[in-house]
């Protein structure tokens, strides 16, 4: 449970992910609630990112994105799904409905740069090493992003195939260990 104010009013909860910010002064945050749709299953998360200030657990504060409207270029999220802080500076959103990760101001929410990632459905960065992990569907990636903001895949793993039987009702979730001397995935 959530034990700060309400988050947001009439709420539909999504697939929500969550990311600390470099300094561990603010939240951020997809996936709070569900965009329009006939079933929960297939309706997109809300095509924004929000900010909620640390400790004070305080308001919900628009960071990027809007709430209303999905978009796309430097300005717009569709489905977005993980997000990802790697105390540099840089917040990673995985869009999945845009098919990229899109990289983020920290202080400011502005648009830095995107990369094309298919079906991005989640994003870690170490804080070590400012490698930036992402999935798609059916495999893992590790990019590094260099000082002019390009991307390069260094690696990538393809994951076994979801089961017939689990089709449509699983999802694959991950996490990131930074804390030894190498970075694990789990």
């Amino acid at each position: 449970t959530y034990a700060g104010k309400e988050l947001l009013p009439e709420i539909s909860p999504g697939d929500p992910h969550l990311a600390i910010s470099g300094d561990g002064k603010s939240l951020f945050a997809t996936g709070l609630d569900r965009g329009p749709g006939k079933s929960s299953k297939t309706r997109p998360n809300t095509p924004i990112v929000w900010k909620i200030g640390l400790p004070a657990r305080g308001k919900v504060e628009k960071f990027f994105g809007d709430h209303k409207q999905v978009g796309s270029g430097e300005t717009g999220l569709s489905d977005p799904r993980g997000v990802a802080a790697d105390g540099r500076g840089r917040v990673y959103v995985a869009d999945r409905g845009n098919d990229r990760v899109v990289v983020l101001d920290e202080a400011s929410g502005k648009y830095l740069c995107t990369f094309e990632l298919k079906g991005a459905s989640w994003v870690a960065a170490s804080r070590k090493t400012g490698a930036v992990y992402a999935a798609g569907p059916d495999f893992l990636a590790k990019y590094v992003i260099g000082d002019d903001l390009n991307a390069v895949e260094k690696a990538r793993v393809k994951l076994p195939p979801i089961s017939d039987r689990y089709r449509g009702r699983a999802r694959r979730s991950f996490a990131l260990d930074d804390s030894g001397e190498r970075p694990v995935l789990w």
